[in-house]
């Protein structure tokens, strides 16, 4: 019998839910974050929460599973998609600005 630590059995394998946080996402362009799915496989829930500042006109996309938080830290929160398959959206804008028109989730 092989060792399971480094030749693993993938058919007994399953799917666990996660989520990533982010301390501060800081981009001088656009910021994106694509959770990929298999339309033939179901899909673990996968969550994203972060802070960002694209800085200039840049703007964000964020496709997942999960929950989405992102709150702008600095200026106007330029959108170009935020959207969750399965879980919910939560945009915050703490700076100056606000939330750009175009926002779809």
């Amino acid at each position: 019998m092989l060792d399971p630590r480094y030749f693993p059995d993938y058919s007994k394998s399953t799917l666990v839910d996660g989520a990533y946080r982010f301390q501060q996402l800081t981009a001088g362009g656009d910021i994106t974050i694509v959770h990929p799915s298999d339309p033939l496989a179901p899909d673990p829930l996968v969550g994203v929460a972060a802070s960002v500042d694209e800085g200039g006109s840049a703007k964000i996309l964020v496709e997942s599973t999960g929950d989405i938080t992102l709150s702008e830290s600095r200026g106007d929160f330029r959108i170009d998609k935020v959207s969750s398959s399965k879980g919910n959206v939560f945009l915050s804008a703490t700076g100056s600005g606000g939330l750009d028109r175009g926002c779809r989730h």
